[in-house]
């Protein structure tokens, strides 16, 4: 018996990449109405097969000890934010690390972690 691995629901393969963050973007999932609107965190990978592909994180607006948010501003800051603070991820277009991607419960994969260029105090955080 043979077979085709592919990837369930789309998106850049398991594994390590070289990533520029691009973008994020509101996000509400059409499919699930029902779910509360988010937030679409974007990178591009840099280099190898995959150059030039979306590398996505969705998170919601909560900025709670379980939620994914607090997390991902850290990694893109590498610092806490502060509550009331007020910040701009426009300003974070065009860095560059390392990205973990994993798989998600439904087959698809997403940005799990990022690592930040040395040059840039960088050190992992994973969601």
């Amino acid at each position: 018996m043979s077979f085709s691995i592919t990837v369930g629901s789309g998106g850049v393969p398991v594994g390590v990449y070289r990533a520029r963050f691009v973008r994020v973007e509101h996000y509400q999932n059409d499919d699930r109405p029902d779910l509360p609107p988010g937030y679409k965190w974007i990178w591009i990978i840099v280099g190898g097969p995959h150059d030039g592909a979306e590398a996505v994180r969705i998170t919601s607006t909560k900025f709670g000890p379980k939620a994914a948010l607090p997390k991902l501003l850290k990694m893109l800051y590498w610092r806490d934010l502060k509550p009331g603070e007020q910040i701009d991820p426009e300003s974070l277009y065009g860095v560059e690390g390392t990205i973990v991607i994993e798989e998600t419960e439904g087959g698809g994969t997403r940005v799990g972690s990022f690592m930040r260029d040395p040059e840039a105090n960088a050190a992992a955080v994973t969601f």
